[in-house]
């Protein structure tokens, strides 16, 4: 079973060089690593030379920029059975790569894995009961990093270009993408003991500047509006709507601008037809 991990940079060569590291030392050798560089200031071909005799390493850079976008692109040049989309700044200790073949072998009804991330020595804010992945827990137990998907559950499939980091609607691509998978039935896994490290820092919503407020919430809307109606996904939009709200009190004028513009995206987002599959 060979592994495909996609992985997005942009301008971050130092924690893109401790992520190949922590792949140089994986107890499990069957897997290609495939570098998307959409960095502009910092690019990472030479942190990719660097390890290209250590790794089964394709190094390809690209001018458009967005998360999404370059997953899609890496999604069309994997080769692997199990596809994984680890970020720059994330690491896996020695046995991940193991410890996940060894559950999709165990579990062949099972068409993608999560974990949970956190920093080393600590425990993050996922469940700590392994469970069924489905429309009620999808909020709690997946990140990008901790998704490992059957390439043959995700043939065809592509993250929608319109969400995720660099996009104008920065976040919530991955939620958007296991809901279609569950929609067509696939099964999913959670467990706790996969962990993968990353650096935990989750700003509150009155830290962000007003444009990115907007687009984490308006990503999380149009994911709730993906044709899957749930009390739970509402109520998660309306807690959103009420915090990015809270924006009005402390800059109303630029508050009003900002509204007015992701409105504008909204309504032009309605009229796009869905993402290809």
């Amino acid at each position: 079973m060979n592994f495909s991990l996609i992985v997005a940079t942009r301008d971050r060569p130092a924690s893109l060089e401790n992520l190949l590291f922590s792949l140089v030392r994986q107890e499990y050798k069957n897997f290609e690593v495939i570098i998307i560089d959409q960095g502009k200031e910092l690019p990472a071909d030479q942190v990719c030379d660097l390890f290209s005799n250590q790794l089964a390493l394709r190094y390809f850079p690209q001018a458009e920029q967005g998360l999404s976008r370059a997953r899609n692109f890496g999604m069309s040049k994997a080769t692997g059975a199990i596809i994984a989309f680890p970020d720059d700044d994330c690491w896996y200790s020695p046995e991940i790569l193991f410890m996940v073949s060894r559950l999709f072998q165990t579990n062949p009804q099972v068409g993608f894995i999560s974990g949970q991330y956190s920093e080393p020595e600590s425990q993050g804010r996922f469940p700590r009961k392994a469970q069924k992945i489905n429309i009620w827990s999808v909020f709690r137990c997946i990140s990008s990093i901790t998704l490992f998907f059957r390439r043959e559950v995700i043939q065809g499939m592509f993250f929608d270009e319109r969400l995720g980091a660099g996009s104008t609607l920065p976040a919530s691509e991955e939620t958007d993408f296991v809901i279609r998978l569950l929609e067509k039935g696939v099964h999913g896994f959670y467990t706790p003991e996969l962990k993968i490290y990353h650096p935990v820092f989750r700003p509150s919503i009155l830290d962000m500047n007003q444009q990115k407020a907007f687009g984490f919430m308006l990503a999380n809307l149009i994911v709730t509006m993906h044709g899957v109606w749930r009390i739970k996904m509402l109520f998660r939009t309306i807690l959103l709507l009420s915090k990015s709200a809270a924006l009005a009190v402390v800059q109303p004028v630029e508050f009003q601008r900002t509204r007015y513009r992701y409105l504008g995206i909204k309504l032009a987002l309605k009229n796009l037809p869905p993402p290809n599959e």
